[in-house]
């Protein structure tokens, strides 16, 4: 579990598990499908991206959330 890349945190929680075999990163406070697709980009590879959509930008976001790569 990570945040999105606003967080200064989320570096080095990308570079932990870059390097793992089949993951999944659950991405809490995604607000906007580019959360999304950062996150898959970052990673470096295809990931499934679990996006916790917990405020109101994200519930109005979240067509395009869903259907974001990643």
């Amino acid at each position: 579990r990570t945040n999105h890349d606003h967080d200064k945190e989320t570096s080095a929680d990308v570079d932990a598990v870059r390097g793992l075999g089949d993951i999944a990163i659950m991405l809490s406070k995604a607000e906007l499908p580019e959360d999304v697709a950062s996150m898959a980009r970052r990673i470096g590879r295809s990931v499934d991206v679990i996006a916790l959509v917990e405020s109101a930008a994200g519930l109005a976001n979240l067509s395009g959330i869903l259907t974001a790569p990643g």
